[in-house]
């Protein structure tokens, strides 16, 4: 890409502390992974970690767990953990950190490649920010500061967003480039979708409280017969996730699609032309062969619903967009044989 050419992108720049407490990091089952997931499915969103940034959550992984072992007093169970263990927490703990990029696709900046040392020796000699009288040792900051500027030099957006609680290091960004700042990742969805992670929790709510999930209606079945029977109830389901795709005009109804597994149980008998054996000459199944089971695992439904609010903002009804289209021969394997009378 030539210098200046527009992307036609929005970027998303993510700092340290949108991460929480240090010792608290949970890349595996919070909030940010759900507003992450719906962020790398619009190919006009990268999601930008610095280097430094990669840096400093390893390293207070890593200071965490050193602080967790030096506190433990009883030389008991000091005896117990041993180098080994310890070697194995911390590289487990990494590795989640590593998948947590790679799972939401988050883009690495190469700070060494991106950042100029003549950017920061001026900015600290002129005492610009982040290089204030008062907070000297901002080195850190000014590096990614450095990479960020540089790198948005090579690759152009249409908006830049900076996700950070620092005040010190928003001020001293704004001060090097246009950008929107966003002070929590829960809000983030709002400047894109126009709802909020909030607006995401209430549909999950009721999607699990209403278990609209366990409705057969969602359920189409896609088979090689007209005579196999598929007379099933859902026992029991897994949701895996759901999208808000957009908001009704009139803001009473969103469209979302949701993902997930389900267990199907009842009278079930599938004719299967793979095993069967066909007559080319008069154009028939000379032997059809069925099988059948009484309980079977779905997996990866996708169905879109509308989902309506009552007068009070929380939704009540829902209706079926588009239904969960199961190829059932795609299950054959996990049935048995029907042996017919």
């Amino acid at each position: 890409m030539k210098e200046g050419e527009s992307m036609g992108k929005d970027v998303i720049f993510l700092d340290t502390n949108v991460f929480g407490r240090k010792e608290k990091y949970d890349f595996e089952h919070t909030y940010r992974n759900n507003i992450l997931t719906m962020l790398k499915r619009y190919s006009n969103i990268d999601v930008v970690l610095p280097s430094i940034v990669v840096e400093e959550l390893r390293k207070h992984i890593k200071e965490s767990i050193d602080n967790d072992q030096n506190n433990i007093k009883s030389i008991y169970v000091k005896r117990k953990l041993s180098a080994e263990f310890y070697e194995e927490v911390l590289q487990e703990n990494l590795k989640k950190l590593d998948e947590f990029i790679e799972r939401n696709k988050i883009k690495v900046l190469d700070c060494e490649k991106y950042l100029k040392i003549s950017d920061v020796n001026r900015w600290y000699f002129n005492k610009e920010k982040p290089f204030e009288t008062s907070k000297p040792k901002e080195f850190p900051d000014a590096m990614i500061i450095s990479a960020i500027v540089n790198y948005l030099k090579e690759k152009k957006y249409s908006n830049v967003y900076i996700v950070s609680e620092d005040k010190g290091f928003i001020e001293s960004i704004k001060s090097k480039i246009n950008c929107i700042i966003v002070h929590k990742l829960e809000t983030i969805l709002k400047e894109f979708f126009d709802f909020s992670i909030f607006e995401y929790r209430l549909v999950e709510d009721f999607l699990r409280d209403k278990d609209v999930l366990k409705d057969e209606k969602l359920l189409e079945f896609e088979s090689a017969n007209v005579n196999d029977i598929l007379d099933v109830e859902i026992i029991d389901y897994k949701f895996k996730a759901c999208e808000i795709i957009y908001d009704q005009e009139d803001k009473e109804s969103v469209v979302v699609k949701v993902n997930y597994d389900a267990i199907i149980n009842g009278n079930i008998l599938v004719f299967d032309p793979f095993e069967s054996i066909y007559d080319e000459a008069d154009e028939e199944y000379v032997y059809p062969i069925y099988k059948t089971t009484n309980e079977l695992k779905l997996n990866n439904l996708e169905v879109y619903l509308e989902l309506f609010k009552d007068k009070n903002g929380d939704y009540k009804k829902y209706k079926i967009i588009d239904k969960a289209l199961v190829n059932i021969l795609e299950y054959l394997s996990e049935m048995k044989l029907h042996y017919r009378e």
